[in-house]
């Protein structure tokens, strides 16, 4: 199954892009809303988090050669 998701299992562009949608969201949240705020940032980092393991699990140590370029 990963297979068919490896086009976007390893995008280096998430890592940016995840934490930049959570900040976009964020920022169009009114500052009455501390609760729903707080959550967003919570998930945002979680996923940005879990999404950062999947390229710490798949990095090979025995090889020299360049991992994960875009």
């Amino acid at each position: 199954m990963l297979q068919v998701l490896a086009p976007f299992y390893y995008n280096l562009s998430g890592l940016i892009l995840l934490p930049l949608l959570g900040s976009l969201i964020i920022l169009v949240i009114p500052n009455s809303r501390v609760r729903l705020i707080q959550g967003i940032t919570i998930w945002t980092s979680l996923i940005t988090f879990l999404y950062s393991l999947s390229f710490w699990i798949r990095f090979e140590n025995d090889t020299a050669k360049f991992q994960f370029v875009e």
